[in-house]
């Protein structure tokens, strides 16, 4: 009997040391999006708002008249951080503010073949229900489309979503996010911006095992002290 629990302390022990590093990986995953909460970005001190072909580092401008930062309080609060994107964008130089809905764009570099998830936060500016806050975000094939009205005037409504994508081999993918609907420089505001992979299913079973194997060495482990008490 006390060989085979001393045999079974060291296979148990290996898989105590692996443990952490599983748990680890699935609760810190990494985040492929470069500045996700807009926190870097070209805004001088105390200004509110600002308009910019790129907001370094990471985003740059695909269409339109150019990514609007707004800092926190400006017309909400930040979801996240301090700062937060319009992309329904004051246009200096249309007239009539057309071409004020803007597509950004960030590319992602290095990822590997597998499962993940797209998250952000999303907000309505206005009341108006005739696709006046619509936003489209599309990465790895997939699209999403919002288009809601404002719930509360005045008030902050983020609310998270999510699009899941697969890719079939690694590589580098592009993620990007739009205005459509009316131009009017009054649109959906997105903050927090996550891409993470997703834990394959076998990683999901080796966690469950890892943590089952821990409970048998603790009852073993209470077995032997009642043994020899």
């Amino acid at each position: 009997m006390l060989k085979t629990i001393g045999k079974l302390g060291v296979v148990i022990g290996g898989l105590m040391a692996a443990i952490p590093a599983i748990s680890s990986t699935a609760t810190a995953a990494t985040n492929f999006v470069v500045n996700g909460s807009f926190e870097q970005n070209q805004l001088a001190p105390g200004q509110r708002w600002g308009v910019f072909q790129n907001v370094s580092p990471g985003w740059y401008t695909i269409d339109g008249a150019g990514i609007e930062i707004q800092r926190s309080g400006t017309v909400v609060d930040a979801q996240d951080g301090t700062f937060y994107v319009e992309l329904d964008s004051h246009n200096f130089d249309g007239a009539s503010n057309d071409g004020s809905n803007t597509l950004m764009g960030q590319t992602l570099f290095g990822l590997g073949a597998g499962s993940y998830e797209l998250s952000f936060y999303y907000q309505a500016r206005t009341n108006n229900p005739d696709s006046d806050n619509g936003i489209r975000a599309a990465i790895g094939g997939q699209e999403l489309l919002i288009d809601t009205i404002r719930s509360a005037p005045g008030g902050n409504s983020w609310q998270r979503y999510t699009l899941d994508f697969v890719l079939q081999t690694a590589g580098d993918v592009e993620l990007t996010f739009g205005a459509f609907g009316r131009e009017n420089t009054l649109g959906g505001f997105i903050d927090n911006v996550s891409v993470v992979a997703v834990p394959e299913p076998a990683t999901w079973l080796m966690m469950i095992l890892g943590f089952g194997m821990v409970g048998l060495q603790i009852r073993r482990r209470k077995a032997t002290r009642h043994l020899f008490a």
